[in-house]
């Protein structure tokens, strides 16, 4: 049957078979009533399953990714791509289907577009060129060089190294739902997603791989056979196959139907992270038929394959999971696209594997399957769409989930590379802003403390998030270098975020990150009673995870980042430092071949054909900001294109480029001798220098003049930047010892000496309260502010993202001043488990202004050499350019009272703070959010202030205000003084607990000094009788050596000692009983009856 034939079938069975169904199963009474399918704008992202609320897994509100269907049909192959794949022919059926009594009118309109649409794609069908050449590309598009090819150096050498040496590298060795997990037969996976092994090993070899640890290559090797063991001789599916084929959906109702899918969307999506690294071990290893790497390309296409007729005999779909993910799935297909023939030219094929030219054409719409099936992103982070702050619990669903989102972040990139137009990488732009602007944080990640949290700095980063939107950004930027900032968040995250979360030995890590954070551990663990107390401890404060979440361990909250953290620093180093483009040499393009260094970092990378030879870069940076990039070029066959990366924070006026001979050219000079280096956000600035490279050995140096960046917070202060490198205050803290988990996130029975779990607490009479001065918010006046520090460490291997001072040389000083009034409020906040909720600045009162006459100069280090922290500070303005500035782009407060407020700290320094950008900071700003935490013992948590509201009134009447208003201002004031009043009060208390542990401890020192001298009264005594009874035998007796007079002396020492502690005991009395004043204090008795015996030498014995 032809295709115009096969497709005018399909939409006729469509249209009678389905009209009454969705997916092949009866329409609830609900569903057929439209509550299932919302608006097709401002679509609300919920999950429900058919059969009513469910937790997760659960399909979306809509079944139909309408986007996605429009770009499928409108594809110029849609008719050979529905021939190919019954999975999508079904899915349009339905969508072709949907009736009155189904849906809104936008939905039965997209439904009619997609009737018409299909039956002129059956007109027009015809044969497909499968093999058509490609047209000349409009831009180029690089890709990560072959997996291995990149080393690290410098201080990125050291870092691997702990990263191999600690958790990532020893999971296989000893954690058990690695060891043991479920994927490959054993019994100890931590869940039933049997993400796991798939995700450890997602790490593991591209560490193995970028630091050529043989240890780490036998562990590779040995999980990768584990799992190869488990594909199915005859259908090649990989790991535990509980859905045979008899079990299909036809056969089951709808409620079996949902949970069924559901489990094996858990399934499908365990299988992209393995996929994953399979593609990654066949690149690595290479290799002939038969070879390891071989045989794991060829169980990569195999399973795709076998999944490819599950879905199409109507066996399984992607829901859930699988279907929020589905940008990892077209990651693995793009890479089987770009090697049909196996890894490294083709050297794995094995023609038993691809029966028919049609199984290409098939995996190919394995990634329209995705995309279909797949959440719809582009609508989730469209602006009419994408939630614009904090996301309540009773929303949570998958679209808000932070790890979802990370990882959707390079569906535009990913999708671009083959089945679709350049242009859609741009969506992978659009989703990193709508993120940044709306949920951002001064760690360079967007809140998201297991979904999305808004971007207040105590809102915490699950560091899946952190890792996962690494790799999105990876991807992202070699679709469009022509967009640096990509690269530069990525830099952010890698060299903040990143090493935030991870302990200095890379054997622990936080599962949640605040950008200010006084404390890391358990938040209250009296919260749980009565019947909830069998039940997970939940947080108080941060969404849907475990109150250890901040705690630093093996596996806080929950194991996904202890598995998936791993690949976080071998993916930067594999994926993101170094983009190649062979100037189209596949493709039959002449192009000139391209190396594009794109992270800064010291590393060197062996070149392909037909360049070759060795470029490396030697380089400090980040932990020397102003040092120089040295390229060093080793037996290159030029000629060929070394690109540099353009950031976005450097000042290209003051750059320049050192050649071989010891030329200097400007930045803009070298940068526009290419048509490569357009920037496509900021047309006046170029995107990527280009270097010329003619000669077979060369050094060039690449020298970028850095900018000091102010970056505002979203409600109050901001964070002070230089580079990719973000600075905040560092805390001291304690740390203390927390007992292991011998659960199922534990480390077993016989964990290495270095697995521990920590908590971290701040020193509660350290200064948190700072406000920095600025000078000015750009230009030589932010400069001006800043000192940096450069320490000289004892080598240049000991450089690190870590607390030691030597191997994180690098500070800043800035002139700051105390803010009492704030600091009062942290104390007034602190409970025994450490502040969690950070109170912030009271912004907008004049008699709680910062103490100006205490100006001096804060030390801040990098965010990722800190573990407690605060990175988002009041900024204040000391000039009225400065002032302007801060109030043109952070925003006034509102109207002429706050001009006139701004003036009141005095003409030398303003109290105008930085950032203050919502519509209407208010007294509210003085109100500690309550969630998780507890006043001291006997005082209660201080009521929430209750504001009058003003409504607005023309200019005229600013000045008179209403009475009632007048009446609650009044009220609040009264509230405000009685908070004050509470804060005193929670100090004194604190004060109070301290003196009567300090009693304590006293009473046990006395008790022990009592003990002793009761026992030298003994031994005294008996020596004396003895000196007196034989006193007549001795011959010389000095009193000045005698044992006697040794004794005298050193009980007179003990007495002298309990006579100071007795001082001390009767001060701290004083301070807990002032009644008893003048009344004599009773101290503890001495043991024994210390009466002075006369020795024969008329001393005390």
């Amino acid at each position: 049957m032809g295709l115009a034939a096969t497709l005018l079938s399909v939409l006729a069975s469509s249209i009678a078979v389905f009209s009454e169904t969705t997916f092949g199963e009866p329409l609830s009474q609900d569903r057929a009533a439209g509550s299932f399918a919302p608006l097709c704008s401002g679509l609300r992202f919920h999950c429900d399953a058919p059969g009513g609320p469910a937790p997760v897994p659960c399909r979306p509100a809509s079944p139909f990714n309408w986007p996605a269907l429009r770009e499928l049909l409108s594809n110029p192959e849609a008719a050979q791509i529905l021939a190919d794949s019954p999975a999508l022919a079904n899915e349009v059926s339905i969508a072709a289907s949907v009736r009155q009594e189904h849906g809104p009118a936008c939905e039965l309109d997209e439904s009619s577009w997609v009737r018409s649409k299909l039956l002129e794609v059956a007109a027009a069908a015809s044969p497909a060129d499968a093999n058509r050449l490609r047209l000349p590309r409009a831009r180029r598009r690089f890709s990560a060089p072959i997996l291995g090819s990149v080393r690290p150096t410098g201080w990125l050498k050291g870092t691997l190294e702990r990263s191999a040496s600690g958790l990532a590298g020893q999971l296989f060795e000893f954690y058990p739902p690695v060891v043991d997990s479920n994927f490959v037969g054993g019994q100890s996976s931590y869940s039933g997603l049997l993400e796991d092994l798939p995700y450890a090993l997602n790490g593991l070899i591209p560490l193995a791989a970028v630091t050529g640890d043989e240890r780490l290559e036998e562990l590779s090797r040995s999980a990768v056979e584990r799992v190869l063991e488990t594909s199915r001789a005859n259908s090649g599916w990989l790991g535990p196959d509980e859905w045979p084929d008899s079990m299909s959906h036809s056969r089951s109702s709808g409620d079996d139907l949902d949970q069924r899918s559901g489990l094996l969307s858990a399934s499908i999506w365990s299988r992209l992270a393995l996929l994953q690294a399979l593609v990654q071990y066949a690149e690595w290893a290479g290799g002939g038929p038969g070879e390891l790497g071989c045989r794991c390309f060829e169980a990569v296409e195999a399973f795709l394959l076998e999944l490819t007729r599950r879905l199409d005999a109507g066996l399984c779909r992607l829901v859930a999971w699988s279907s929020a993910r589905w940008s990892d799935l077209v990651l693995v297909l793009n890479w089987l696209n770009a090697n049909p023939d196996g890894p490294r030219d083709g050297t794995c094929r094995h023609r038993d594997i691809r029966t028919s030219e049609s199984t290409g054409r098939r995996l190919r719409s394995m990634a329209w399957i995705a995309r279909v099936q797949g959440y719809d992103w582009e609508r989730w982070f469209s602006d009419e769409t994408f939630p614009r702050g904090l996301i309540g619990r009773a929303n949570f669903s998958l679209y808000s989930h932070g790890v979802n989102n990370a990882v959707a972040i390079k569906w535009g990139a990913a999708w671009s590379a083959v089945y679709g137009s350049e242009e859609a990488a741009e969506y992978s732009t659009r989703a990193w802003k709508q993120l940044l602007k709306h949920h951002g944080l001064p760690s360079g990640a967007f809140g998201a403390d297991e979904h999305l949290a808004g971007p207040e700095p105590h809102r915490g980063t699950e560091l899946c998030v952190v890792v996962e939107s690494m790799r999105s950004l990876e991807e992202a930027y070699a679709a469009m270098p022509s967009n640096p900032g990509l690269a530069d968040s990525l830099e952010k995250l890698a060299f903040n975020a990143l090493p935030a979360a991870v302990s200095d030995d890379h054997w622990m890590h936080q599962y949640l990150t605040q950008s200010n954070a006084a404390y890391a551990g358990i938040e209250d663990l009296e919260s749980s009673t009565g019947d909830d107390a069998d039940k997970p401890l939940m947080s108080q404060v941060f969404g849907n995870v475990g109150a250890d979440a901040t705690a630093y361990g093996l596996s806080p909250n929950f194991p996904c980042c202890t598995v998936n953290f791993a690949q976080g620093w071998p993916k930067l180093v594999a994926l993101g430092l170094w983009l190649w483009d062979d100037g189209g040499l596949r493709s039959g393009l002449g192009e000139m071949p391209a190396l594009l260094s794109a992270v800064f970092a010291p590393s060197r990378i062996s070149l392909p054909q037909p360049v070759g030879g060795e470029v490396e870069l030697e380089t400090s940076y980040p932990f020397a900001p102003e040092g120089p990039l040295r390229y060093i070029l080793r037996g290159i066959r030029p000629p060929f294109h070394l690109l540099v990366r353009v950031p976005e924070w450097a000042d290209i006026s003051k750059s320049q480029v050192i050649g071989p001979s010891g030329e200097h050219w400007p930045i803009d000079v070298k940068a526009s001798e290419s048509s490569l280096g357009g920037n496509a956000e900021q047309p006046d600035r170029p995107a990527l220098l280009s270097l010329n490279i003619q000669q077979k050995d060369s050094v060039w140096e690449v020298r970028f003049a850095l900018r000091w960046m102010l970056r505002p917070g979203a409600s109050w202060g901001g964070s002070l930047s230089l580079g990719p490198l973000i600075f905040a205050k560092p805390l001291a803290h304690q740390r203390l010892a927390l007992p292991m988990d011998d659960g199922p996130y534990g480390p077993g029975k016989h964990p290495p000496a270095e697995v521990r779990d920590e908590l971290l607490l701040a020193d509660p009479d350290s200064w948190w309260a700072w406000a920095v001065i600025v000078n000015g918010s750009s230009g030589q006046g932010l400069s001006s502010s800043v000192r940096m520090q450069l320490g000289q460490p004892s080598s240049e291997g000991l450089l690190a993202f870590s607390t030691d001072p030597l191997a994180c040389p690098l500070a800043v000083h800035v002139t700051a001043v105390r803010w009492s009034a704030w600091q009062r409020m942290l104390n007034a906040s602190y409970s025994v488990y450490g502040p969690l909720v950070l109170p912030h600045p009271p912004l907008d009162f004049e008699d709680l202004l910062p103490d100006l006459d205490s100006a001096t100069e804060l030390e801040m280090k990098p965010f990722g050499c800190t573990r407690l922290r605060m990175s988002q500070l009041p900024i204040l303005a000391s000039s009225i350019a400065a002032e302007q500035y801060v109030s043109t782009v952070a925003g006034a407060l509102n109207g002429n009272a706050a001009q006139e407020r701004a003036q009141l700290a005095g003409a030398e320094v303003g109290n105008r703070v930085f950032g203050a950008a919502m519509p209407s900071p208010t007294l509210a700003s003085l109100h500690m959010q309550p969630l998780g935490l507890q006043a001291p013992r006997g005082l209660p948590m201080p009521k929430p202030l209750h504001l009058p509201q003003l409504d607005h009134c023309d200019a005229g009447d600013a000045t008179v205000l209403p009475t009632q208003v007048q009446n609650d201002l009044a009220i609040t004031g009264r509230q405000l003084e009685e908070l004050t009043e509470y804060a005193a009060a929670l100090s004194k208390s604190l004060q109070a607990e301290r003196t009567r542990a300090q009693a304590g401890d006293l009473a046990v020192g006395l008790a022990a000094l009592a003990v002793d001298l009761g026992k030298a009264e003994e031994i005294a005594t008996q020596l004396n009788l003895w000196f007196v009874d034989n006193s007549a035998k001795m011959k010389s007796q000095d009193s000045r050596t005698s044992p006697s007079a040794w004794l005298h002396s050193s009980t007179a020492e003990l007495n002298a000692q309990v006579g100071a502690l007795s001082g001390r005991w009767q001060g701290v009395h004083e301070v807990n009983h002032p009644s008893d004043e003048g009344r004599a204090m009773a101290m503890p008795a001495p043991a024994g009856n210390m009466a002075a015996v006369a020795g024969p030498w008329g001393g005390a014995a």
